[in-house]
């Protein structure tokens, strides 16, 4: 079985890195919460694939969906809550 962090991972980086490719212009996404609801397993040699929906990317804060599936089934969804960073950090003096 595939352990519960790596589609944990999995969900966070999907929703994550769609939201920020969706950006115009591009902005960096820092993950405030994110919820995952378990509904079945995957199994070692199954595809488990990320299928997202990001909500909104807004200024200061975006949603997204993130359902995870092997095949037909959906095997958990995470719901999550992202800081938007539009620009690079100062760099420290």
């Amino acid at each position: 079985m595939a352990h519960g962090g790596l589609v944990v991972t999995l969900a966070d980086v999907a929703l994550g890195k769609t939201g920020e490719w969706l950006s115009q212009p591009p902005v960096s996404l820092l993950t405030a919460s994110l919820t995952v609801d378990f509904y079945s397993a995957a199994r070692l040699g199954e595809l488990l694939e990320a299928h997202t929906d990001v909500v909104r990317v807004g200024r200061r804060i975006a949603f997204g969906n993130c359902y995870l599936r092997v095949g037909d089934t959906t095997i958990a969804r995470a719901s999550g809550i992202f800081n938007v960073r539009t620009s690079a950090p100062e760099p420290p003096e």
